[in-house]
């Protein structure tokens, strides 16, 4: 392939897809203006850095390998908006990516001293690469209107935390790539991912590399095998290999094999996305499914605000709640299955039966309407399969009824 044909194969589908969508459930175009006059940008720290000695920009005349090397690593990214590139006192081992303010400003990159001590120059061209990959795709403005909605210490639904943590982890997968096209060397990539993640030096401890990458496979089956759960911004480094493995090799092959090595990380990414691995968590799955869509077939039309509960509990345990809804509801026996379900969660977990009990009330107010049916539906289900008398299920409705239920405002008027 050539080099823009490299370039235009970076893209990871889901990534962009989840982008989209978080972004529009934020309403960003709208929210995204409102932060902008409410939390102006502020002269950033590394500035003031410049001036007492503990930060240095790069530039041409008093830093020429670097500033080379980075003009090499935008050129071969073909990326010709300006970045001012630092050198900042950190002894974290870390770099990062700052969009620019406006057209008439230059982005900005980070880079922690030690990570400038630690590494070799072909493995900054790998770290540059990433952080000139963030500055393509924009990812700090989508993580800005993210921090805008949900500052700090403010809970973020479940049906969003999950899609905002695979996002941030696709993306720096995504971004990898950009740092391989920046330092095509599969082993130099690796070395310098281990010196982010961990501080190793496998130069210094002379590991082979190559043998390493040989067992990426068998330990990719080990994590995927043990109950693997999805967790922070960044991938573990067997994935983050193993995905940089296929692109590399993808890379280096002939554009008819692309849709080979797009089927392997399509294979690797859906085990990323496969969170309830566990045999309990995937029968609450069931329920949530099952369980929602009993209650919503009481009712002659359809009820949103009931669906919209359903949507959500899923969310918090797969990618696309809908069209596993609508595969389970395609099955004719499904509301046979509802008790072997519950049975096999209460034998595993017999406390859950509260939170089960709870989350069908919870869909039954959602329309801020009780009907009689609703509730027969319910104590029916609470006393023949959750085991608890009609009393402690009356009382379950009554204690969401005083903390959470308000009136439809339209029935008053």
């Amino acid at each position: 392939m050539q080099k823009r044909n490299l370039l235009d194969s970076v893209t990871i589908p889901l990534e962009r897809e989840l982008r989209e969508k978080i972004h529009n459930a934020l309403q960003g175009d709208i929210v995204e203006l409102l932060s902008d006059i409410t939390e102006p940008s502020k002269a950033p720290f590394y500035l003031q850095g410049c001036k007492d000695g503990r930060a240095f920009k790069i530039e041409k005349g008093f830093f020429k390998k670097y500033y080379n090397l980075c003009e090499e690593v935008k050129k071969s990214l073909n990326f010709k908006e300006d970045v001012d590139v630092y050198i900042v006192s950190n002894p974290e081992v870390n770099a990062f990516a700052i969009l620019r303010a406006s057209e008439d400003h230059p982005h900005t990159i980070i880079l922690n001293h030690s990570l400038v001590q630690m590494m070799t120059d072909d493995e900054l061209k790998f770290a540059i690469g990433h952080e000139i990959g963030h500055l393509i795709k924009r990812d700090s403005r989508l993580n800005q209107l993210i921090d805008f909605v949900y500052p700090k210490d403010t809970k973020m639904p479940p049906s969003l935390t999950y899609k905002v943590s695979l996002w941030h982890q696709l993306s720096e997968l995504e971004c990898d790539r950009y740092g391989f096209l920046a330092m095509p060397k599969l082993s130099v990539c690796v070395s310098a991912l281990f010196k982010l993640t961990t501080g190793f030096d496998l130069e210094k401890m002379e590991m082979n590399i190559e043998e390493f990458l040989s067992q990426i496979p068998n330990n990719l089956e080990y994590l995927f095998n043990d109950d693997f759960e999805l967790e922070g911004t960044h991938p573990v480094n067997p994935i983050r290999i193993g995905a940089l493995q296929i692109f590399s090799k993808k890379c280096a092959s002939d554009k008819a094999t692309d849709g080979y090595f797009d089927n392997m990380m399509n294979e690797l990414i859906a085990e990323m996305t496969n969170i309830s691995s566990s045999p309990l968590e995937k029968n609450l799955v069931k329920f949530f499914a099952i369980g929602g869509l009993r209650m919503i077939s009481l009712k002659e039309e359809f009820q949103e605000e009931e669906y919209k509960v359903i949507i959500s509990e899923l969310s918090e345990f797969i990618l696309n709640p809908k069209e596993y809804l609508e595969e389970i509801a395609n099955d004719d026996d499904i509301f046979d299955t509802l008790q072997n379900v519950i049975y096999d969660i209460l034998e595993v977990e017999p406390d859950l039966r509260d939170l089960m009990l709870e989350y069908l009330i919870r869909i039954a107010l959602a329309d801020k309407k009780i009907e009689s049916i609703e509730v027969d539906t319910i104590m029916e289900l609470g006393e023949s399969m959750l085991g608890f008398s009609r009393e402690e299920i009356a009382k379950f409705f009554a204690n969401h009824i005083q903390k959470s239920f308000s009136p439809d405002i339209l029935a008053l008027v």
